[in-house]
């Protein structure tokens, strides 16, 4: 998980492989005022109604098969890229509770790469360009770990991780993956942490 400030790790979980991300990350527990970004890979209603019930915002991709039902459209401010703000709720969800948890699907034209993103948020209150814009910061997280495996082999890490992975001090490792080159010279401050956990307010990519 890579916090926002400083663009650096908080903590993260190694697996076998066989864990699906989003089974790990329901595990996790959140500061209310936390900002999750993420893919479309951690689509779970549920879950992302229990984050709204904690305090906990999210902003993500909405699939393109999502079923949902159209609520309320936003008044649009005059901004590029904003084609559309409106209130939504899942149509299972409203089927099942009577008063189904409301989100926001923001659909955004990005000129850059001339195509159409819809997101999705339980942020009521953030303006439609920044939701669009906490999203593209989520390239960062990829551009770390990019790096981070090709500075440091798995064999590597898992030397210094040892037989319990989850008391693991990932110091020695970072400062190999560092020192593999000297224009990278960031303490990249990668700890694992027990499942359990909880990350204090931030804007966090998954």
């Amino acid at each position: 998980m890579l916090d926002h400030d400083g663009l650096l790790p908080c903590f993260g979980v190694i697996t076998d492989g066989k864990q699906h991300e989003v089974t790990v990350t329901r595990q996790w527990e959140f500061a209310p005022g936390t900002i999750l970004v993420f893919d479309r890979g951690y689509t779970d209603y549920n879950w992302f109604e229990r984050l709204t019930q904690q305090g906990v915002y999210f902003v993500t991709r909405l699939k393109t098969n999502a079923d949902i039902i159209e609520v309320e459209d936003l008044q649009l401010p005059r901004r590029k890229g904003v084609v559309r703000d409106q209130i939504i709720c899942m149509t299972q969800q409203a089927a099942e509770k009577d008063n189904p948890p409301m989100m926001r699907r923001i659909e955004f034209f990005d000129e850059e790469q001339q195509r159409t993103l819809v997101f999705l948020t339980n942020n009521m209150k953030l303006a439609a360009a920044t939701v669009a814009e906490i999203y593209k910061n989520r390239w960062q997280i990829e551009l770390f770990f990019k790096a981070l495996k090709q500075r440091l082999q798995s064999q590597d890490l898992r030397r210094h991780l040892g037989q319990r992975a989850e008391d693991a001090d990932l110091d020695g490792a970072d400062r190999h993956a560092a020192g593999q080159d000297p224009a990278h010279e960031v303490d990249l401050r990668l700890a694992l942490v027990q499942l359990h956990g909880s990350a204090a307010p931030a804007v966090v990519r998954l």
